[in-house]
């Protein structure tokens, strides 16, 4: 038979109390409101004036350390009729985002309405690329210098329109 003084006692785990892993804790993702504003050129298709309409953009962000994931209202308007109003979701990779600075790539879909001079308002989609740089990572408040030029997926006047512009943003 079994000798009392070779028994093992066999203790249960509390299922009450957590279990300890070497896993890594889940990150949330940060919550950052952007607006920037900078010249945007829209073609002649659009505005005939062929000089830079102030554009103003405004999103919701999602920051995944990484990367930043987006939803985005963008107006572009002169003291005339012509003007660009998108609204959309992007993508912007950062190239070093454990950095206080980094470089970053993006991309933008959506869906805009032209406001072309002379002719009525069009709508379609919109595909844009974004390249630049976002400052001070690691504080509450960010900045973000970009270059942003994309395209109108229809035709306006025969041609398909096309749009580029410089952009100052703060995240916060």
């Amino acid at each position: 038979m079994n000798d009392p003084s070779t028994l093992e006692i066999q203790t249960t785990p509390n299922l009450l109390e957590p279990e300890e892993t070497d896993s890594q804790e889940k990150v949330t993702p940060l919550n950052q409101f952007f607006i920037g504003f900078g010249p945007l050129f829209l073609p002649d298709e659009i505005d005939f004036q062929s000089a830079p309409q102030l554009n103003l953009h405004a999103a919701v962000n999602w920051d995944l350390d990484s990367a930043t994931l987006k939803l985005f209202g963008d107006f572009t308007f002169n003291d005339s009729r012509a003007g660009l109003a998108i609204g959309g979701i992007g993508v912007n990779a950062f190239l070093l985002p454990d950095r206080e600075m980094t470089p970053l790539a993006g991309a933008e879909l959506g869906y805009g309405a032209a406001y072309p001079e002379g002719l009525s308002t069009t709508g379609g989609f919109i595909v844009a690329g974004v390249v630049g740089a976002q400052f001070f990572r690691t504080s509450t408040v960010n900045l973000e210098l970009a270059f942003r030029g994309g395209f109108f997926t229809t035709d306006i006047r025969g041609n398909t329109p096309w749009f580029s512009g410089f952009r100052v943003g703060i995240l916060f």
